[in-house]
């Protein structure tokens, strides 16, 4: 069966989103129904997938006591119906262990090697047409997942699309990111607009309050 992936990368260190299109509307539940927690190899950190009360497909992220993502949104928009509501979690796959190494093409440590926890929990529509697959990636420093269009429309793998030669277009992304007020970042300093701004060209800072200007 093809699946439509779009991957989401959620680094601990890192809280900043822009985005464009329809308001992210508030949850209409903020109460689980149902969920599966996968963590680190060492425990620490956590990250919690699954559904509200009314349908909703969610997560939040933890590093020991500490929530780094509120309860936050999963979903998508689609040509052939929604993924953000009225989902069911039906299966939650194993957690296993997995191990990769690479090779960087510049740098001083151009060797390196990183183990996680990685998991696929699955969401069907009530209609039964599409599902919505969340594989979730955790390290010891940093967690990610990434979101698959699945369902009946999808073929038979070749490609080519499916059988009856139906297409699907996804629309817009309900993915959010509640951040901790209080939470601090890496990121990049915002450049105000003169001449020869922005640039880009600054170093990154750490530590700094989120709720601040860049």
């Amino acid at each position: 069966m093809r699946a439509v992936a779009l991957m989401v990368v959620v680094l601990l260190v890192v809280a900043a989103c822009t985005s464009s299109g329809p308001p992210i509307e508030p949850l209409l539940s903020r109460t689980l129904a149902e969920s599966a927690t996968t963590t680190s190899p060492d425990g620490r950190i956590a990250i919690e997938v699954g559904a509200t009360s009314t349908g909703e497909p969610v997560y939040r992220i933890t590093a020991g006591s500490t929530e780094v993502i509120g309860l936050s949104r999963l979903g998508l928009e689609t040509s052939l119906g929604s993924l953000s509501a009225d989902l069911e979690l039906v299966e939650v796959g194993e957690a296993t262990t997995v191990t990769d190494a690479f090779h960087l093409p510049t740098g001083k440590a151009r060797e390196a090697e990183t183990t996680a926890t990685v998991r696929t929990l699955r969401f069907e529509s009530a209609a039964g047409v599409l599902g919505l697959e969340v594989d979730v990636w955790v390290s010891d420093d940093a967690a990610a997942f990434r979101s698959r269009i699945t369902g009946a429309w999808a073929g038979d793998g070749d490609g080519e699309g499916a059988q009856d030669g139906t297409s699907i277009t996804v629309d817009w992304e309900r993915t959010s990111f509640a951040v901790a007020e209080n939470g601090r970042s890496w990121l990049l300093p915002y450049d105000r607009p003169t001449r020869y701004t922005p640039a880009y060209e600054a170093f990154f800072t750490n530590g700094e309050p989120i709720d601040q200007p860049g």
